[in-house]
């Protein structure tokens, strides 16, 4: 399985990972990623208004 990994995480959690697949971290291959790692991703589907009823500052 391919990971992307937008960021730099912890070590111990990036050990673990690598457990399950290949890290990739290249935006250039992200159609090649069956999974997406990505913090902002949870913040912005917090925000769109359908879930919170306002928009992220």
């Amino acid at each position: 399985m391919k990971i992307f990994l937008c960021e730099a995480i912890h070590q111990n959690a990036f050990d673990e990972l690598k457990k399950y697949g290949i890290i990739i971290d290249d935006f250039n291959q992200i159609q090649e990623c069956e999974v997406l790692i990505n913090r902002n991703l949870w913040r912005d589907f917090l925000s769109f208004p359908y879930f919170t009823g306002f928009l992220a500052p």
